[in-house]
């Protein structure tokens, strides 16, 4: 789901969402809107492709009455025409620039939809993702999100 110049590229798949939350009324500061990814290597327990990573993303809205939360999920693993692996640094730069990553915010974004709806909270969502934060994580303590 990505073509990248240097033959690297992503399927993604198995997409979830994880968790939805909002609130109105709520003491938020200046209009905002968030993108933050984290991934994973995923279990041995999947019977997938050694190199397939599970991937979380967060899309975060704050706006003047209130603010809203969408944490959807899911699998990607690099497809490669080249031989050479990447380190996590370069494998990172790739997912944070990849169609992949782009996808996943579209689907976040339908699903924030709902929940600004829901709450009332006025805010315009753009059709193509905000920079994201992208980090691997390897599962410790240490890399835990707040």
């Amino acid at each position: 789901m990505s073509g990248q110049d240097d033959g690297y590229s992503f399927i993604l798949e198995d997409l979830r969402v994880l968790s939805v939350r909002g609130d109105a009324n709520a003491d938020s500061s200046d209009p905002a809107i968030m993108w933050d990814a984290t991934y994973y290597d995923a279990s041995d327990e999947t019977g997938r492709d050694p190199k397939t990573r599970v991937l979380i993303a967060t899309l975060h809205v704050h706006a003047p009455l209130g603010w809203a939360n969408v944490i959807v999920g899911g699998l990607i693993t690099p497809v490669s025409n080249n031989s050479v692996e990447l380190s996590e640094e370069a494998t990172t730069r790739e997912i944070a620039d990849s169609i992949a990553l782009e996808t996943l915010y579209d689907f976040a974004r339908i699903q924030m939809k709902s929940v600004v709806g829901t709450v009332n909270v006025d805010v315009d969502l753009p059709y193509k993702s905000p920079d994201p934060t992208v980090r691997y994580s390897d599962g410790t303590d240490a890399d835990a999100e707040d």
